[in-house]
């Protein structure tokens, strides 16, 4: 059976004391509430149960979307691996979900506090509390709450131009260059699969060279 409805036909559609269908074809209708509002739907069988597919709400979804939608849950019904639309829809549901979740639970600030808890036996307490105090002051307040998978280089490059500006070459240097380490350390997590720290090697101004005195082995943990 051919497509049934048209968009004129739709917005002619009233709204009645009681809910009521009209169908399109091949299961789609659309469901017209006493409220004025307009749902598609898609009824269909999947292993001798019927079921109801919601597709979404008219004109938010088009005629020719909520068809596009009806003819991608008929080739999941009918193909070769038969599929339930609903069980789709609700697994992409909670994948969303847990990467939403993942995403709120490595971000930044987080993942830099691992590194520094990895860094720290190599570390002096005071060469910690410093390396700690300038992310607190410099980079937590603008990209600490922001998801690390979702950092681009071009927002670390802003961010170390506002640190070079006001505190100079030589901390936003050692900056980017521990960035480097965090957002590896994020890759080796399997969190992101490159590191947008190494694409700003050479583009900001470098600090000048300073001649520093010999320093023993136990010092140069803290020189980094």
């Amino acid at each position: 059976m051919g497509n049934k409805l048209t968009d004129r036909m739709i917005k002619n559609y009233k709204p009645k004391d009681k809910a009521y269908k009209v169908f399109d074809g091949q299961g789609l209708f659309l469901q017209i509430k006493p409220n004025g509002s307009k749902l598609w739907r898609l009824k269909y069988r999947f292993k001798e149960k019927e079921k109801l597919f919601a597709i979404g709400k008219y004109p938010e979804v088009t005629l020719a979307e909520a068809r596009k939608e009806r003819d991608e849950a008929r080739r999941m019904i009918f193909g070769m691996n038969p599929q339930d639309p609903l069980e789709v829809k609700k697994e992409k549901i909670r994948e969303s979900d847990q990467e939403e979740k993942k995403k709120n639970l490595y971000t930044l600030s987080k993942i830099a506090q691992q590194w520094f808890d990895k860094q720290e036996s190599s570390w002096s307490s005071g060469h910690s509390t410093k390396v700690r105090r300038s992310f607190e002051m410099h980079v937590f307040p603008i990209l600490g709450d922001r998801p690390i998978s979702e950092i681009e280089a071009s927002e670390l490059l802003d961010l170390l131009r506002v640190v070079q500006e006001g505190s100079g070459a030589e901390v936003s240097s050692r900056i980017l260059q521990r960035m480097k380490r965090i957002f590896r350390m994020a890759i080796i997590m399997k969190l992101i699969k490159r590191n947008p720290a190494t694409d700003l090697e050479g583009v900001l101004k470098a600090p000048k060279h300073q001649h520093y005195k010999s320093m023993n082995e136990s010092e140069i943990p803290n020189f980094f």
